[in-house]
């Protein structure tokens, strides 16, 4: 190839990692503006993405001895360690209590892997387990696990089943949206009522403004204002269809009291599944702060574009 191809070859390509640098920085920035749009909101989804981009870029720019650039970059490293890092720092003793296993998976209506699916139930033995995106297939598929579970609710209008070996009492439906919203249940455990809470919200796409603003007061409503009445232990676990880095997320938190279960063990992100590298933390459990968690985890691979989220919890003693 002649010297001067290269030569331009070389420029182009410094010119393109310069742009990428400011537009990873740019969109790092506009997630914290997310209560204004939908698009700005999307962008705080990436936190992950950013940073690995941003590593990338450092190698590039000392690599060809670019300092200020450089500097650019480390700084877009660091807008987005400061966001993801947090979440690796153990958070402390666990309390005394009655230990609790909780599973929950967005099961994806038109995945067909059912075996997968109950084998996955089957290995990690939770005590209650909530399945998202049950259509009427995946409802009847599921009920091979009444051998197991012992009591169980069909929320066909929400497209939710949920099984438990521990009696679900106090049953109603909250709706946000078309086939959204929460599934109630109480729990008395060790002899303390507990408060569970199956959540689904609306995905909030691009251009649709009414999934944005139905995810939105859902988050308010639905979690935020009504889990802060409550006073009971509360276990909120679901497809929440938002990032731990969203304003909405963080406002939801602010309201309710709740912490995430995850805290400590890592961002374990679960969709989309099966993609290292672009999967993105949203779905949650959730917890009151007299719930402690001694481990979150993320499920094996079972054909739907979610992973399921395993928690294991403890109902402190009276």
């Amino acid at each position: 190839m002649p010297i001067h191809l290269l030569a331009q070859l070389k420029a182009g390509s410094v010119y393109f990692f310069r742009g990428l640098t400011v537009s990873i920085i740019v969109l790092s920035i506009t997630g914290y503006l997310g209560q204004f749009n939908v698009f700005l909101d999307i962008t705080s989804n990436f936190k992950i993405q950013y940073f690995i981009l941003g590593l990338f870029l450092c190698i590039f720019f000392t690599l060809t001895q670019q300092r200020i650039w450089l500097i650019v970059s480390l700084a877009c490293v660091l807008i987005n360690l400061v966001e993801i890092l947090p979440w690796y720092i153990p958070q402390g003793n666990v309390a005394s209590g009655q230990p609790l296993r909780l599973l929950s998976l967005n099961v994806l209506a038109s995945n067909q892997q059912y075996d997968q699916v109950i084998a996955l139930v089957e290995q990690e033995k939770p005590a209650i387990a909530a399945f998202l995106e049950a259509n009427v297939i995946w409802s009847e598929k599921l009920q091979v696990l009444a051998k197991s579970f012992p009591y169980h609710i069909s929320a066909k209008i929400l497209e939710m089943e949920l099984y438990s070996n521990i009696p679900l009492e106090n049953y109603s439906i909250q709706r946000y949206g078309h086939n959204r919203g929460n599934l109630l249940a109480d729990l008395t455990i060790g002899g303390k009522k507990v408060s569970l809470i199956i959540s689904h919200t609306m995905q909030p796409l691009m251009f649709d403004q009414d999934g944005f603003k139905w995810r939105n007061q859902h988050l308010e409503a639905g979690i935020g204002r009504y889990v802060k009445h409550l006073k009971t232990p509360v276990i909120l676990m679901g497809d929440l269809n938002i990032t731990l880095w969203s304003p909405y997320y963080k406002k939801a938190i602010h309201y309710s009291g709740l912490r995430n279960a995850r805290a400590g063990f890592g961002l374990l992100p679960t969709f989309p599944a099966g993609i290292p590298g672009f999967s993105i933390p949203i779905d949650h459990c959730l917890v009151s702060s007299d719930v402690s968690v001694f481990n979150s985890k993320t499920g094996n691979y079972v054909g739907s574009d979610h992973l399921a989220i395993i928690t294991d919890v403890i109902i402190p003693d009276n």
